[in-house]
Order: structure tokens, then sequence, then C-alpha cells
């Protein structure tokens, strides 16, 4: 008869720079959670140390290895939403590598006779320690400053699948590069071998989300923020101008439509729609792309992109919602993947700059005279008065993507539209 599954240790820790990780640990109905990665190493290594235990990471624990280059980066089989390579996988893929190496070095040094394995069709025997990848994504995807309840999702995850892991393993691969076996085998967990980098792990893909403190736990130490909604009536996604459903929470790089962002920004009012005439986001970023270095000119384009899909926000109420970066961050993370851009540019000084500029610009071009100086620092151009009477037009500026970018870039865009007054 298999261990039954409140003897088995479950620790997950939702993978993020050194100062952004969340864990949580599950035995039976003991659960104990928090963001510090040497607090959850000391807790479960005392835990797991004399019983049978499963290790999860929230991150791509092991890689395709394809025969075709224009497949090398795709989704794994299995894979949901944006692949292991987009963005914020990439991002947390390579963070992940250093977060294992760490604990794994850590734990071995706590618990160095404790054997561990990656082949969940035959664990646990013994007291075992099992390596998977957890996989938390969609509306199952906590909050910003949440990420211990991501990990406590996965850890429940991996409960309720047990002892019928196979059935629950959400993504497969015949030929990969383990990362979690390389990183076993460098942590001094296991014997280096062709075989080991080349298996697979478990990934459990949770199919709905713990609760802060469900009936089953007895909670020690769970933070007390609210409880995420995710109730049948909670959409995590919107409808598109072409009819797409798609996910502001978990964006898909194919999902993401230049006809679908020229529409929403020609509609988007900047300003809040405090401005003497309507004047787009799309215009707006129309003069941006023209403002900056020629190299610049595609991420001046879009820069604002992800306001077709989060809306465009005043930045004193921004301010106030730290959470909303999270968000932000992940969208332009999405669209620099389509569009072959680094994200950081939308950020860069060169960015910032323009876009101060254009601020400048539109102020006095577009606005009636100001209550008292904004915006702070702001430079001062020495000839714009040709770009302000543009702007100040009846049909604003109607110009398409295409010919903004044909001697710039070669992509298959749609149009940028820009609505007339």
């Amino acid at each position: 008869m298999p261990v039954s599954s409140d003897q088995i240790v479950v620790g997950v820790i939702d993978v993020g720079a050194p100062r952004n990780i969340g864990w949580a640990v599950l035995l039976g109905n003991q659960l104990k959670t928090g963001n510090d990665l040497d607090e959850f190493i000391e807790f479960f290594a005392e835990m797991a140390k004399d019983r049978p235990a499963a290790l999860g990471f929230e991150a791509p624990m092991f890689v395709p290895l394809r025969d075709e280059l224009q497949n090398i980066t795709k989704q794994r089989d299995g894979e949901k939403g944006r692949p292991w390579s987009a963005g914020a996988g990439a991002t947390v893929t390579t963070i992940g590598l250093a977060v294992m190496g760490y604990t794994l070095t850590k734990l071995k040094e706590r618990i160095p006779d404790k054997p561990a394995t990656l082949d969940w069709h035959t664990w646990p025997k013994g007291n075992e320690m099992l390596l998977f990848e957890a996989f938390v994504s969609g509306v199952n995807h906590a909050g910003p400053g949440e990420h211990w309840r991501d990990a406590l999702t996965a850890a429940k995850g991996l409960v309720d699948a047990y002892p019928d892991l196979d059935a629950h393993n959400a993504v497969t691969g015949d030929n990969v590069f383990s990362l979690v076996g390389a990183t076993l085998a460098r942590t001094g967990w296991s014997t280096p071998s062709v075989e080991l980098l080349a298996h697979p792990c478990l990934v459990i893909r949770p199919e709905e989300s713990a609760e802060l403190c469900p009936d089953r736990f007895t909670c020690f130490n769970a933070p007390t923020t609210a409880t995420k909604n995710t109730s049948e009536g909670d959409m995590g996604w919107i409808q598109t101008a072409s009819g797409k459903k798609f996910s502001i929470l978990e964006p898909d790089v194919d999902q993401i439509d230049i006809d679908d962002i020229a529409h929403a920004l020609s509609m988007l009012c900047r300003f809040n729609g405090h401005c003497t005439k309507f004047y787009s986001v799309a215009e707006h970023s129309v003069h941006v792309s023209r403002e900056v270095e020629p190299e610049l000119a595609l991420v001046g384009l879009l820069h604002d992109a992800a306001e077709a899909y989060l809306g465009d926000i005043p930045t004193p109420l921004k301010r106030l919602l730290p959470n909303f970066k999270e968000f932000e961050d992940r969208m332009e993370e999405a669209i620099g993947t389509k569009f072959g851009i680094d994200a950081n540019l939308f950020k860069g000084t060169e960015l910032k700059r323009a876009d101060t500029q254009l601020l400048v610009d539109e102020k006095e071009a577009l606005m009636v005279d100001a209550p008292e100086p904004w915006p702070a620092n702001a430079p001062v151009a020495a000839s714009i008065s040709e770009r302000r009477t543009r702007m100040r037009s009846p049909n604003g500026l109607c110009v398409g993507i295409r010919p903004e970018l044909a001697a710039r870039r070669s992509v298959d865009t749609g149009m940028l539209r820009c609505l007339p007054a």
C-alpha cells in the first residue's frame, strides 16, 4: 500500500528574486508559510528529516531538446499559455536555477543522508525526497505580493494528486535537458549521468487555488491578506476588439494582436479625457516613435501597448497601486516577446526622455492653463511648435503602423488608427 498523504512533507518554493520569494510546507493538516528562503530551508529540513518528502519549485525544471531550430523555444507538451521561454518564463527559469542550487546545497548540509529522486512512478521509497515542478497559472495565480499563496496552491495540488501522480502530470517530454537533474548532480544529491540529465520531472498544475486557511489545515502563521476571489463569476480575461479571449493575468503571446492594440489605443484618450480635443494614446505613441533615436522607433511606437489591455491609468493613481506594476511588467514582457523587443527598453532612459518631452508638448497644446506647474523637472524643447500645431489639428495624426515601421523593422503588422475629433 502507498504511504498515506498525511505522512508526507510537501514543500514548495514560489521562485523569485531573494526578496520576492514565497513558500509553503504541508504535513497532513499542518501548514506553515513564509517569505524567507533560509527559514524555509531550516523548517523543511527538520520536518523532512525522517519522513518521505516532496520538494517543488515554481519554475521550469526541464526544457525540451528538439531537432528543428524554429521549435526549440516553443511550448513543452502540455504547456498552456506562454511557453517556458517567453518573457517572465525565461527569467524565472534562470532565477530558478540559482534558487534550486542554493536550496539543495543548504538542504544537503542539513539532511546529508536523505535520498532524492525524480522518479514519481516509484516514489516514495522509504524517506526519499521527490523533486517536482509546480505550475500555477491563470485564475489560480495569486495577486502580486502573495507568492506564498501560489506555493500553497501547488503544495495542495501535489497532495490532491497523490498517489495517482502520473494521471496528474501536466507537462511531458521524451527528449529533454533536465535542469533539476543537473542541479541534483552539482549539489551532491545524485551521481552525474546522462540518464539523470535526460530525466523529466513531475509537473503539477493545480486545478484550483488554495484558500487562505481551509478547514483541512491548521494554519500556524498564514498571512492575513484578503483571499483572492476565484469564484465562478470572477473573470481574469477580457474580450478584445477582434473577439479574442485575452487573459490579463497570464497574457498569451500568441493572442497578442497588433490590430487589437491599434484599435484599442486609438480609442483611448490621453489625460483621462481631460484635454481640449480627443487625443489618443495611439497618436501619442506615433509622436514618441519619431522623438526617439531611429533604432528605438518600434520601442517608442509600442511603449504604451500594454494599455490596450490594461487601460491608461493616470500616473498619480498608478503610484498608489504598487501591485499594478507587476501586471504591467508581465504584459510588457509578453508584448516584447511578441515583437522581438527587450521589454526593459520600454522603461529605458531614452524612452523616458521622449515620453516626458511629449508630455510637455501635449500639456501645452491640448490642455487649459495649469493650476500649478507640472510635470516636475520637465524638459523644454527648443523647436516644438510644428508638433504642437499637429496635435491641435482637428484630425489629429492619422498614420499607419506599416508606413511607420517599413524602413525600420520588417514585421507584419496591422494599422494604427487615430480617431478624428
